[in-house]
């Protein structure tokens, strides 16, 4: 029995079918075509900028370790040419590599999973082609290519750079030693001229009374005044060494306190006060002292002391008349002094700058007032030992305010 032949509509039917395949299959090869144009484009790209990058760049095989290309870069890097350096093996690279472990585990694990170990970053010596070592900084990344797994590491030279971490050890260790010299001298000065200076004091004072009784109340008072200037040059020379002595050792370090349990009015602020109560009536201030409570903290008694008696003497010498009064204020955490005066103030200009070592507001042999711009700035280093806050509130004319803050 013969087939019954298709009709027409049928055929026309089929044509429009195949013409529609046809015509996907062209869309197909040409998606193909640019697909595959593209990744060429990309491969291009993509080895260009390996070739042109400015850093070294290798492509390893994790499976074995061996290198299969390197960049120029990496041929300067490793002073080698690029058939000297493709076919090498990491052990040859890196003679002391702790990171080869990494490269092992991919003969072990899914390519999924050794992926996910990646990108990495190391610091080693690698081993040039003339055989000497150089530390270089690597990231390692990994790559698919033509469906085989790569490592692209990108090496950086870090010569130059060890080099100056080495140079900026020695200069710290230099710095140290300098400063330990520096300490030990100025130790060692201090006590040079303190002796002397002392010695030449207490024998000035043995002889002081025998001298001025042999002589008329006028005569011995202007006798007594030099008696007194001496007193005043000798203390004033002592100071300033022990304030060198002290900012030297805190500031380098050496200076070690020792915290403690103290009460400041009682340990520390009604000492001082009977000092500067008598200085300040030479000078017609009143010294006075609020609210003197319990004031409890932990600290270095030693930094304590000098904080506040570097404080009073600024004030008592920067205050002609008027007053100087000390504050206790207690919060639940914290207890502030605030030491206040009626003195010469600090201009604003100034006020940044009074923690400055040498620092004075009049500078040169003209000043109206005697100093060294060591106090505040040896202030605010003991200060910063004992987690202390200050702060200095100051108007030119009107006096100066400084709040000590202490952690209870």
């Amino acid at each position: 029995m013969d087939k019954k032949k298709p009709s027409v509509n049928q055929l026309e039917k089929q044509i429009k079918i195949l013409t529609a395949r046809v015509k996907e299959l062209e869309k197909e090869e040409l998606m193909r075509t640019k697909t595959m144009k593209a990744l060429s484009e990309s491969n291009d790209r993509f080895s260009s900028l390996i070739e042109e990058a400015p850093d070294a760049i290798i492509l390893v095989d994790p499976n074995t370790g061996m290198v299969l290309y390197a960049n120029p870069f990496a041929s300067e890097l490793l002073k080698g040419e690029h058939d000297e350096i493709v076919g090498k093996f990491q052990n040859d690279l890196f003679p002391q590599n702790d990171n080869e472990e990494y490269l092992r585990e991919f003969k072990t694990e899914e390519k999924s999973l050794y992926v996910k170990k990646y990108p990495r970053r190391f610091e080693n010596k690698i081993k040039r082609c003339d055989g000497v070592e150089i530390p270089v900084e690597a990231a390692a990344k990994t790559l698919l290519v033509d469906g085989d797994l790569l490592l692209m590491c990108i090496l950086r030279d870090m010569s130059v750079h060890k080099k100056m971490e080495d140079d900026l050890r020695n200069a710290k260790i230099k710095a140290e030693m300098s400063d330990k010299l520096k300490s030990d001298f100025l130790s060692q000065i201090s006590h040079e001229v303190r002796t002397p200076i002392n010695t030449i004091v207490n024998f000035t004072n043995i002889y002081r009374e025998e001298i001025l009784s042999k002589f008329s109340r006028e005569e011995a008072e202007e006798i007594d005044y030099g008696f007194k200037v001496i007193d005043k040059a000798a203390n004033r020379l002592i100071r300033t060494i022990d304030l060198m002595v002290n900012l030297s050792e805190v500031s380098s370090g050496t200076y070690a306190g020792r915290p403690e349990i103290i009460d400041l009015v009682k340990d520390i602020i009604n000492p001082l006060a009977k000092k500067y109560s008598d200085l300040c009536l030479t000078k017609k201030i009143n010294f006075e002292i609020e609210n003197q409570t319990r004031a409890v903290v932990t600290a270095d008694i030693f930094s304590i002391k000098q904080i506040f008696e570097n404080i009073y003497n600024n004030s008592a010498r920067f205050t002609e008349n008027g007053v100087i009064r000390t504050t206790i204020l207690k919060e639940k955490e914290k207890i502030s002094v605030v030491i206040s005066d009626t003195g010469i103030g600090i201009s604003k200009e100034y006020l940044p700058y009074v923690f400055d070592t040498f620092s004075q507001e009049e500078q040169g042999y003209t000043r109206s007032f005697e100093g060294n711009g060591l106090g505040l700035a040896l202030v605010k280093k003991y200060c910063e030992l004992n987690k202390i806050n200050i702060t200095i509130k100051s108007v030119k004319g009107q006096g100066t305010e400084v709040i000590l803050t202490f952690n209870r």
